[in-house]
């Protein structure tokens, strides 16, 4: 399925395109548009203030905030000109955000985010911290006489309570002589006397190393699946192992020894992940028919490789900007599958989903496809579309309907 429109008015907290870009922003005429919106982070409390000199001369007629699709809350009150202070939310892996403002007379004033100079009509990045932001957009007349400073407070969640829920363990594996690190959440409440699903995390080859953290706070490839809310609505088991990095070549598939050319031949981590995972089946009480896997990037190649060595292990996966050998695809040709890419990532070329979906349908697969337009925005590359992804919480109630 391919998603053209990019943008959400988030002051109108709508998703006009529900998986493509999204677009924080205030106008002063907006447009109604079906109301979608995902569960923003957090809370943050604003107060619509008059501006102190309201003049077509140093006022904004437009004020947009940038990111990526489902992983904002909306721009509150929504923007006119004559409101100074303006709040939003974003997810934790949101670390950064794109400010557009737009004047009515561009040659009248000049503007400042942030404290530097900005052209009117075009993005501004602006880092943003865990926790409060407050962002500074300055419009002054040319001549001097006036000048409106709007502030927007951006409220960035703090995950460190779900990631702290993770147990951190390390697991010395026979087989391989790997000795990897590990993350686990056990459902709050746990009843050994029930089944539970599981839901095994592989991540990118940026989240390599030894800390056994960053596996949890890079992105929310993990931690999605541990929040209040959606244990709320499906408690799981949640297991982030954590390849090692003491070489470059180290990674789940050969994508890290041999390149895009032959990327995917599972190596010995990713033996020492599914070693892993047989451990937390025999400690606690699993559903095997309810075990999932998902991967971003090095690990949307490692959930494919995985699943084809081992095809009556997984419920349910959901591969992003990775890719499958098409000449193993076959045997997971009946799982239940999800897959996502950018058509414009620029570090995983989006033939690699393309080429998984074409070969699962020719096994008789009939997997599900979202490739985001070339229009779809994304920080700080179109190879970042997991924010998008696991924010999205259709893709994950629909990963819990799955089922051997």
């Amino acid at each position: 399925m391919s998603l053209g429109r990019g943008f959400r008015l988030v002051s109108l907290l709508a998703w006009s395109t529900v998986f493509g870009a999204c677009q924080l922003a205030g106008t002063s005429t907006p447009a109604p548009v079906s109301a979608m919106a995902s569960v923003a982070p957090g809370s943050s409390a604003s107060h619509a203030t008059p501006a102190p000199t309201a003049h077509p001369g140093s006022t904004l007629n437009g004020l947009t905030i940038l990111v990526p699709a489902g992983t904002g809350g909306e721009l509150t009150p929504a923007f006119s000109p004559e409101l100074t202070e303006y709040s939003i939310n974003v997810d934790s892996d949101i670390s950064a955000v794109d400010v557009v403002p737009t004047v009515a007379d561009p040659a009248a004033v000049s503007v400042s985010v942030a404290d530097n100079s900005a052209s009117t009509g075009k993005t501004n990045m602006v880092g943003v911290g865990v926790g409060s932001s407050r962002i500074a957009v300055v419009v002054s007349a040319v001549d001097g006489s006036l000048s409106t400073t709007y502030t927007v407070d951006v409220e960035r969640q703090d995950i460190t309570p779900v990631v702290d829920k993770f147990r951190k363990l390390s697991y010395l594996d026979p087989a391989t002589g790997e000795t990897m690190g590990y993350r686990l959440f056990v459902p709050d409440n746990y009843d050994a006397t029930r089944s539970y699903p599981l839901v095994l995390f592989l991540h990118g080859a940026g989240e390599r190393g030894s800390d056994n953290e960053a596996q949890l706070t890079a992105n929310q490839g993990a931690t999605i699946w541990a929040t209040p809310e959606e244990q709320a609505k499906h408690p799981a088991f949640v297991l982030a192992p954590q390849s090692g990095f003491t070489t470059k070549k180290q990674g789940w598939t050969s994508l890290e020894t041999h390149g895009q050319n032959a990327p995917f031949k599972p190596q010995k981590e990713l033996v020492t992940a599914y070693d892993i995972l047989q451990e937390v089946k025999g400690e606690f009480s699993i559903d095997p028919s309810r075990i999932y896997v998902t991967g971003l990037s090095m690990g949307g190649f490692g959930a494919y490789s995985i699943a084809i060595a081992h095809p009556n292990e997984f419920a349910a996966i959901v591969p992003i900007c990775g890719g499958g050998d098409p000449a193993g695809l076959a045997a997971i040709a009946k799982i239940p599958i999800w897959i996502f890419h950018a058509a414009k990532d620029p570090t995983i070329r989006v033939g690699y989903s393309r080429n998984s979906v074409a070969a699962l349908k020719k096994a008789g697969g009939h997997p599900k496809y979202t490739e985001y337009a070339a229009s779809a925005y994304f920080y700080p590359t179109a190879h970042f579309s997991w924010t998008t992804t696991y924010a999205n919480p259709d893709m994950r109630d629909w990963l819990f309907e799955q089922s051997r």
